[in-house]
């Protein structure tokens, strides 16, 4: 019997992953030289965390569509990238210098994006905005990351 993927399991991930990032951009604060790079991984770190109550909260409001179940091919993809999304996580927690956790970071912030768009096959259309506007937050520390980084080469 195959098991089968769903909302609550790409919410648990997505929590997961927040919870790492806020590990992750707290232990970037502590370690950077730099105030400004200590700041934005202080801002980041904040927003992860706001990120893991949300998507907790989301585990008890959403509730998946009826319309048509993922099919097999679609399971398998979505197994594969919360597999892969988990196995990158549990390597980058031992960054240890910058352009490593710097790496990770943008790493995370993609991982997310594209964990929050697969989010949407399992919710009804009306709850997408939402997930919307996550999106553009984790955008903006894409693009926040990647200002720093101009800065500094």
């Amino acid at each position: 019997m195959q098991e089968t993927l769903g909302l609550t399991d790409v919410l648990d991930v997505l929590i997961q992953l927040e919870t790492l990032g806020h590990d992750h951009y707290a232990r970037m604060e502590r370690d950077a030289d730099n105030p400004d790079l200590k700041r934005l991984f202080g801002i980041l770190s904040v927003q992860e965390l706001r990120h893991k109550a949300l998507y907790g909260e989301w585990k008890g409001v959403f509730s998946p569509h009826d319309d048509q179940p993922p099919t097999a091919e679609y399971l398998d993809y979505a197994r594969a990238l919360l597999t892969e999304t988990i196995s990158f996580l549990n390597g980058a927690a031992v960054a240890s210098d910058f352009t490593t956790g710097y790496n990770a970071a943008v790493q995370l912030e993609k991982d997310t994006l594209l964990l929050l768009s697969e989010l949407k096959t399992f919710l009804p259309s009306v709850h997408h905005n939402k997930v919307d506007r996550v999106m553009d937050q984790e955008r903006q520390h894409l693009a926040h990351l990647a200002a720093f980084r101009r800065t500094i080469h």
